[in-house]
């Protein structure tokens, strides 16, 4: 028995471009099905630790800057979960970067502006190098964040993430 015919299928029965076509979708399916199926955690804890963590609040007004106070609870703004307590705030000139007459770049105080530096305490979640505030909402430097507290909504920068290297 030859194995191929004299049309150019296999054993006579199936197209060869249907075994290749057939073996591209199998293997397509495997690289989908182990991109997005769970994987196993390598470390995880199983209590929750504590951290700390600082989110940079950059242009804030000097009244918003008055209603962020040491032991004031911050969430995040979309899900609602809970970030942690402030545990203390820097505040810093606001500088803004402009073009002089001549095309230099000068650096300057922003009038009635001010940059506030929050270390926030927390306690969550580690997975390998990865840091879950409340177990949920994941901890990256220099990732977005809006969150709120009782008093004002805020909106700035993950700083110095927990894990992040130094």
């Amino acid at each position: 028995m030859k194995l191929f015919d004299e049309k150019g299928r296999l054993f006579g029965k199936i197209s060869v471009i249907d075994v290749i076509v057939v073996v591209l979708v199998i293997v397509l399916a495997v690289a989908v099905s182990s991109r997005f199926v769970n994987k196993q955690v390598t470390t995880y804890t199983d209590t929750s630790v504590p951290f700390t963590f600082q989110v940079c609040f950059r242009g804030m007004r000097q009244v918003s800057v008055d209603q962020l106070q040491v032991g004031d609870r911050l969430y995040e703004r979309e899900t609602g979960t809970y970030l942690g307590k402030i545990a203390s705030v820097e505040v810093k000139p606001n500088l803004r970067e402009l073009t002089g007459q001549n095309g230099e770049y000068i650096i300057r105080e922003a009038p009635d502006r001010f940059d506030a530096v929050v270390t926030l305490e927390s306690e969550g979640f580690i997975s390998g190098s990865r840091y879950f505030a409340s177990g949920s909402y994941e901890l990256c430097a220099n990732a977005p964040l809006s969150c709120y507290s009782k008093y004002l909504s805020l909106s700035g920068t993950i700083w110095d993430a927990p894990g992040a290297a130094k």
